[in-house]
């Protein structure tokens, strides 16, 4: 492909009508604000919950669906709505902090054999 459709295809400019967006993109196509902004149909992304071995669809905000996101221990939610910050989901700009204890919970269904089976 050309050099305008591999920056769209990862990131760097947007999908929708080539403005440019950083200068190193996510690695999938994004939509700058006007493209993504009022009026417009919004980007669908797919998002399943989290715990493995669950296919079930949920927001983009949250970490896993209402059944498995129930048996994570409430320390554990605490910590990763604390670092949790509004919008990035859309942004793709998750904290540190956030990816960690996400690590954690998968680390703690792993270890006491919770994940579904497949």
């Amino acid at each position: 492909m050309g050099d305008i459709a591999d920056q769209m295809l990862d990131g760097t400019l947007c999908e929708g009508c080539g403005i440019y967006l950083s200068d190193n993109g996510p690695g999938y196509p994004c939509y700058c604000d006007d493209c993504e902004g009022p009026g417009q149909e919004p980007v669908k992304r797919e998002h399943h919950c989290h715990w493995p071995g669950c296919k079930k669809d949920v927001p983009p905000k949250f970490w896993g669906c209402g059944k498995h996101w129930r048996l994570v221990p409430k320390k554990m939610q605490k910590r990763i709505w604390h670092h949790y910050k509004p919008g990035q989901e859309d942004t793709m700009k998750v904290s540190e902090g956030y990816l960690k204890v996400a690590r954690e919970i998968l680390d703690w269904v792993l270890s006491n054999g919770l994940e579904e089976p497949e």
